[in-house]
């Protein structure tokens, strides 16, 4: 029996949760969307992936988190904000709407660190990583079979939009999440969190 559960496959990625505020200013720009022939996001799906790995065993999971924790170091807590809005891969032929990630060089610096750091320690347990990284919140996705003037009429709408305001959040802590598919959407569930530490010495 012990061995049929450790051959469970879940479905995983690394992932910087949202707070309130942001995930609020977000659900307001979705209203803005509510009319389009859109799929959006639910509140729980609403994050900043690092780092997506897809199907593993279960009893992979206790490494990935430890790879997480070597990935996230000693850096400390840093400030991001949620602004602008964008479309992958285009305005013209949209896939997906999102929102934008920014922050002052140091946030930047820490947030592309975290994430070359978590990559580095999961592709060392021979899992595959996408390479790219592209900071975003994924808003809304464009359905298959939305054709491409209805496609260019989306990215137009959208650009028409008022932009996202800057919102700012605190980065404490990295995720590992699963993620399960269901007819109604994906549902999420964290496995672990990984806190980032204050350097020693460093006010609280």
């Amino acid at each position: 029996m012990s061995g049929a559960v450790t051959q469970v496959q879940i479905r995983t990625f690394v992932a910087i949760e949202l707070p309130a505020p942001v995930l609020e200013a977000l659900a307001a720009v979705q209203q803005g969307l509510a009319r389009l022939p859109l799929r959006l996001a639910g509140p729980a799906g609403l994050h900043l992936t690092l780092a997506f790995i897809g199907e593993i065993p279960a009893a992979r999971v206790p490494e990935i988190v430890a790879a997480v924790q070597q990935g996230c170091g000693s850096v400390a807590p840093f400030a991001l904000r949620a602004e602008g809005l964008g479309m992958f891969p285009n305005a013209r032929a949209p896939r997906v709407i999102w929102a934008g990630v920014q922050g002052d060089p140091a946030a930047m610096t820490a947030l592309t660190s975290i994430r070359e750091r978590v990559f580095q320690q999961l592709t060392a347990l021979g899992l595959q990583i996408d390479r790219r990284f592209d900071p975003h919140l994924t808003l809304a996705r464009v359905g298959d079979r939305v054709g491409p003037a209805e496609r260019a009429q989306i990215g137009a709408t959208v650009q028409a939009l008022p932009p996202l305001q800057p919102v700012t959040f605190t980065v404490t802590r990295v995720a590992i999440m699963r993620s399960d598919l269901r007819p109604g959407g994906a549902m999420y569930t964290p496995l672990a969190l990984v806190a980032l530490t204050q350097p020693a010495g460093a006010p609280g």
